[in-house]
């Protein structure tokens, strides 16, 4: 405790006792004690001691026969003052405890638990973290009256002391961490009902109770956790509104953030709509303009803002400048260049390094397989194999069409991946490691089949193959390989020249000169936005191609020295110079404000560096709180550096928190909510909700509309222009319904429909050519939008129309390159979890409906998933295939119907180029027939469940009806082709053939039994 020196008005003495003063006068130890201004004076082993009562941490009273002893403790010594009389030693005890609680009310800690202890009576105050560290003293004040034998019975009769009479009833659980949340829970229900006027017109609607729950909840740290249409910027609003309407804060203690220019300036017209009484002090800002701030308070001056920030061409050209200027200057730089192009231009990784199809089709997805000449190729080693025979002038074709027609009804035209014109050499490149065993995923023994097939083939043609390996691409050899097999087959070659090469490369708008200075650009914004250096992404525990990493870094730091000597020239900063500077200015106590509370709209979208800009904003000053809201469900900016783990680990990144939710969305109806969270919650990494909506409806309210349905009835000899036709038609369809619509509620105003894409209109190419105005002169009840999925984030509308839904599309093929990852929060393991959360960010603008149209020829994986959800939550074509049928091969993949120029159907796997399965049509039902045992194909379909019989000789044909010399009936392979390499001869009898079929008739009927 403070040791201050009470105003005491007398002094009070007392000598021991007289039978011992007669005694001690001959032995010279006679004692006199004295309570005077707050000290005891006496001699302790004839030492005179003056000894502050504030010190005194206990004290004991020890009667004697005749006189009696006082024992007194503090912190590091004891003190026993012997004989004297009884009752002026209680009546001295009694002095010094009123001494010490006449210190303890005039100090100010006294003054400080004084408002704390008024607080707790009350019940009516939520107390933070660091406010009960205050309350929690009192504890110590208990232990501290206890010492002094100081009791209720004491504190009654000397008046009126809240402090002291509070604090010896408490407990150690009644101060404790859980005492503070049982002590806050008792008082949330009276904030909510002494409020209630307020949260009933603070917004336009009355508050919900989860709404003022959250309001009056001011933990030291609280996030709100909402669902779409929940109400989080009402609950923001409410917040602030609070805040100020309680007193617990004035207009200039309280910081708004956004992410975004156009959220700040909605969120401060709102402001200043729902709390006028603020004036101009409680404003919305931006984490950018609030870092702007900090940095010019700091350094004394505002800087500029580049014009590189918001001209993202002015900074490409910029970086191709200083490309140029590097190339121009070293010959070093231009042979690292030119080796990054031919090495590194995709990550070095194999099918073997993925344990699943899945992540392996994600990852060439992420892949920019585009060779230097400007062809699209399957795997990462193909794409070096092309790049290396450019780099070494060899002519090469690309899967060119084999010397030899093998097509048959089972077999497409046999294509090696490579083919030498000059040596007359074709080129396997095959996907297998030392050992010669495929990827988990991939059927081993059938691969390996298809491998021995084509050596015979070749081998019966007398051309040249070659082979490469999987495992040279890994071992680091390829290159090596290649140049040995050039050297074998007597291939000319010679080094391009790097100048030459470097042009060429430059040459095309579209080519991977672009492409690196894509990457270049995205680089330099995240390794700012993140504030990495580069030895930290040097030593990075990922799993990624070091040497490529390496060689990257080597050409990307001359880019980033230059750009930041311009800043520096120029005097000028970019967005992440905001961030950044400003997070270091905080941490070393450069600004000073007023802030009591930080409140964060959209938190799920924080990146690492504005989440180190807001603690250090936290830890400027004491008990500021912070107050967030956001939507893990709608997390959709990794790409940008938004870190999911601030929200969904919240109580680990801030401590102590509170997480509440937001349960009750007022925009959609049930049926769309229920199909949403079905899908978004697939991902076991989001977290549960369980959300009512405000609407309630029987009848689904999601309809699956196929481009197909449309493409035989239009008479447009492009296939391309046919197929733009076929979505044109759909999209109308799904207005004219719309429309109707609002003709039966009689509405006199424009609903607001909402089409959505993956991409920009233009950037799609079945739908860059959609006349939007023109649609709404077609139906003048609507008011028809297009917005990609992420501009409709905050949007809302009756109706949502999702167009583009194809595989590559929507989810996107456009992941990261590693080297972005390397600088981005670690990826999440599931499957497109991010452009999950962003499909349900589309679905979830919608109000009553949602129409989902796509091309079920090229259907995307998210519209194979819903299509399997139950007739209540949506409407269908009943011919509609989509998602029926997984691949018997990968088994995660789905079956999805193609038509080959030829006007024949077929089916492959959803995973291809991944998984290379494909099937045949059914020709009674159109269905694919699959394979089953090596001996027959089934219809997939159940109710046809047609039978082929599979040759058994070659495993690949089908026994058809043929007849002999004679007239007479026999089965033979279809792929009986005399004098061709892969002409097989197998024939039986017809009634051999009758007994299969009745065995495949047999398995068929099993086949239905299990899955029914």
């Amino acid at each position: 405790m403070n040791k201050l020196t009470p105003q005491l008005q007398s002094e009070h003495n007392l000598r021991t006792h007289p039978f011992y003063d007669l005694w001690g006068i001959l032995r010279r130890r006679s004692n006199t004690v004295t309570l005077s201004s707050g000290q005891l004076i006496f001699k302790h082993h004839g030492v005179e001691v003056q000894l502050p009562v504030d010190d005194i941490r206990n004290i004991k009273l020890i009667r004697k026969w005749l006189y009696s002893d006082i024992e007194m403790g503090t912190a590091s010594k004891s003190y026993r003052i012997k004989s004297f009389n009884f009752q002026h030693l209680e009546i001295l005890i009694q002095k010094i405890q009123c001494a010490a609680l006449d210190i303890f009310q005039h100090s100010a800690e006294w003054r400080e638990l004084l408002e704390v202890v008024r607080r707790y009576q009350k019940g009516e105050h939520y107390f933070s973290s660091w406010e009960w560290r205050s309350f929690s003293q009192l504890i110590l004040v208990k232990q501290r009256l206890q010492d002094l034998a100081i009791d209720a019975d004491f504190i009654a009769r000397e008046g009126d002391n809240p402090i002291a009479q509070l604090a010896l009833k408490l407990s150690m659980d009644d101060v404790s961490e859980s005492g503070r949340n049982h002590f806050n829970e008792r008082v949330i229900p009276q904030l909510v009902s002494s409020y209630q006027t307020f949260f009933d017109h603070i917004e336009s609607q009355p508050l919900s109770s989860p709404q003022r729950k959250a309001c009056v909840t001011n933990e030291d740290h609280t996030l709100v956790v909402a669902g779409a249409g929940t109400g989080k910027t009402s609950t923001l609003i409410g917040k602030a509104g609070y805040l100020l309407k309680a007193g617990l804060a004035q207009p200039e203690n309280i910081l708004m953030l956004a992410f975004g220019n156009k959220a700040a300036r909605e969120m401060a017209e709102r402001i200043a709509e729902r709390l006028p009484e603020s004036g101009d002090k409680l404003k919305a800002t931006t984490f950018h303009a609030f870092g702007n701030r900090i940095v010019a308070q700091s350094v004394g001056v505002k800087r500029s803002l580049t014009r590189f920030a918001e001209q993202n061409d002015e900074l490409r050209q910029f970086i191709e400048a200083t490309l140029e200027a590097e190339i121009s200057l070293s010959d070093d730089y231009k042979t690292q260049l030119v080796k990054y192009f031919v090495c590194y231009s995709t990550p070095g990784r194999c099918e073997y390094d993925f344990n699943a199809i899945e992540e392996y089709h994600e990852f060439l997805q992420s892949c920019r397989l585009i060779t230097l000449t400007g062809q699209w190729v399957k795997s990462v080693g193909e794409l070096r194999v092309a790049n290396y025979l450019y780099l070494y002038s060899v002519p090469f074709a690309y899967e060119a069409n084999y010397e030899v027609n093998t097509a048959t009804i089972e077999r497409r035209q046999y294509k090696p991946d490579f083919y030498l014109p000059g040596s007359k050499t074709y080129i396997e490149y095959l996907g297998v490691d030392r050992e010669m065993r495929t990827a988990p995923f991939v059927d081993q023994a059938a691969y390996l089949e298809g491998l021995a097939w084509k050596r015979k083939l070749h081998q019966q043609h007398k051309t040249r193959l070659e082979e490469l390996y999987s495992y040279q691409l890994s071992e680091g050899t390829l290159e090596e390989n290649i140049l040995d097999l050039l050297n074998r087959v007597e291939e000319p070659q010679h080094l391009r020249d790097t100048d030459t090469l470097l042009d060429e490369l430059k040459s095309s708008g579209s080519s991977p000169w672009q492409g690196f200075i894509d990457l270049i650009l995205r680089f330099l914004s995240l390794f700012k936005e993140g504030q990495f250096s580069f030895s930290d992404l040097l030593a990075s525990p990922q799993r990624i191609d070091m040497g490529r990493t390496q060689a990257f870094i080597a050409l990307f730091k001359p880019v980033y020295d230059a750009y930041e000597a311009h800043l520096k020239d120029q005097q000028e900063m970019d967005f992440s110079d905001m961030i950044s500077e400003a997070t270091t200015a905080l941490e070393e106590g450069q600004f000073h404000h007023r802030y009591d509370y930080v409140l964060v709209d959209e938190f799920q979208d924080l990146s690492g560096g504005r989440g180190k800009l807001l603690k250090a904003l936290l830890a400027t000053r004491d008990n500021m709180r912070l107050f967030a809201v956001g939507d893990d469900w709608q997390a959709i900016y990794r790409f940008n550096g938004s870190d999911l783990r601030f929200f969904t680990r919240f109580d680990h990144q801030f401590s102590p928190a509170k997480m509440l939710p937001l349960d009750k969305s007022y925009r959609f109806n049930n049926r769309i909510h229920e199909l949403s969270s079905t899908f978004v919650t697939r991902n076991p990494a989001q977290l549960k909700k369980e959300i009512t909506t405000h609407v309630q409806v029987e009848h689904a309210a999601v309809q699956l509309l196929d481009i197909q349905e449309k493409i035989p009835d239009i008479n447009i000899a492009d296939r391309n222009l046919r197929k733009a036709e076929a979505y044109r038609q759909q999209i109308r369809r799904a207005l004219a319904r719309c429309h109707n619509r609002e003709l039966r509620l009689n509405s006199t105003r424009r609903a607001p429909v909402m089409l959505i894409g993956r991409y920009r209109l233009e950037n799609m190419r079945d739908l860059k050519e959609l006349d939007v105005k023109a649609l709404m002169v077609e139906f003048p009840l609507l008011d028809i939008q297009y917005q990609t999925a992420h501009a409709s984030k905050g949007l809302e509308a009756n109706y949502v129309l999702l167009l583009g839904l194809e595989k590559g599309s929507f989810p996107s093929a456009k992941e990261n390159d590693e080297l972005i990852d390397l600088l981005l929060p670690e990826q999440e393991p599931y499957l497109f979890a991010e452009e999950r959360r962003l499909f349900y960010v589309a679905v979830t603008r919608a109000r009553h409906y949602v129409f989902m149209i796509f091309d079920s020829q090229n259907t995307s994986a998210f519209v194979e998933e819903i299509a399997k959800m139950g007739k209540q939550l949506i409407t269908k074509s009943d011919s509609l295939e989509v998602g029926q049928w997984s691949c018997p091969d990968c088994e995660s993949g789905s079956l999805t119907g193609k038509v080959s120029r030829y006007d024949k159907k077929f089916y492959v796997c959803s995973h291809s180029p991944a998984c290379d399965y494909m099937a045949s049509s059914c020709k009674q039902c159109s269905s694919p027939m699959v394979m089953d045992n090596g001996m027959q194909r089934i219809c997939a379909n159940p109710e046809c469940l047609e039978i082929e019989i599979v040759c058994r000789r070659c495993g690949l044909g089908t026994m058809v009806k043929r007849k002999n010399k004679d007239g007479g009936a026999f089965y033979g392979c279809n792929r009986f082709r005399r004098d061709e390499a892969d002409c097989c001869y197998e024939n039986i009898t017809s009634e051999e053939y009758e007994r299969r079929v009745d065995t495949a008739k047999q398995n068929a009927a099993i086949m239905q039994e299990m899955t029914s």
